[in-house]
């Protein structure tokens, strides 16, 4: 009950943040175009005094582009060392470029190649951090970054023992290959039934906290409803 309330209570205060057209609502569900509401989630809304003709209705933002993967070094176990990751990308295929858990402190773009240099301090064992980006709207392949090295302290780590988990399409929730209104549906549907959907949680934890909830569905509606340029907010 807890997460059904917090998940509503999300989506509430994004649906009051702008005005949407109507459609119109069934008795067994709702259906706007191809994407489809249920009944549980219909009378959750309901319930939290969200009138039928005020639920979204929105055009697609096109194909998922912004992108989110892990980094992890097997053969290590982190303290409070500092931490430097050295990253590489082809230039031009990538238009934003953030970390969590780090800070870029140096770029610089060779013959068509843009390496970033990170560092951080971290306290956790295994994930090293969390990178995000944006890929470019002209491209629709996925240009995941190249992890150059990874030294923590004055140690690097194997290259073998480097892996990445990823990338994931931050906000393609039903995995579509886009991200548009279909995916705050099924996010609902699947916060309302306690998980029954069938989504791609790592999709759907939009601001990478490791949670999937009603924080994810509020930044993932704000997205669609072009308040945000990006998912995460």
């Amino acid at each position: 009950m807890y997460m059904k309330k917090r998940a509503m209570a999300a989506i509430c205060a994004a649906l009051m943040m702008i005005s949407v057209p109507s459609f119109a609502a069934s008795a067994d569900n709702i259906e706007n175009d191809a994407y489809t509401l249920s009944e549980a989630a219909y009378e959750m809304l309901l319930d939290y005094g969200i009138p039928a003709d005020k639920l979204p209705s929105m055009p697609s933002r096109g194909y998922a582009k912004d992108m989110s993967y892990d980094v992890y070094c097997t053969s290590m176990d982190y303290s409070s060392e500092v931490i430097t990751l050295t990253v590489s990308y082809i230039a031009g295929n990538i238009d934003y470029f953030e970390v969590l858990g780090g800070t870029v402190i140096g770029s610089s773009t060779t013959s068509g190649i843009t390496t970033k240099t990170i560092q951080g301090t971290f306290y956790n064992t295994g994930k090293i951090m969390t990178i995000r980006y944006t890929r470019n709207t002209s491209s629709y392949t996925i240009p995941t970054p190249t992890v150059v090295s990874v030294k923590h302290g004055n140690t690097y780590c194997n290259t073998s023992d480097i892996e990445i988990t990823g990338a994931n399409s931050l906000g393609d929730v039903n995995e579509s290959g886009g991200v548009d209104i279909s995916d705050v549906m099924a996010l609902t549907n699947f916060l309302v039934e306690a998980g029954t959907d069938n989504i791609n949680t790592d999709n759907a934890d939009v601001n990478s906290d490791g949670n999937v909830d009603g924080d994810d569905l509020t930044l993932l509606y704000q997205y669609i409803a072009r308040i945000n340029d990006h998912v995460w907010g």
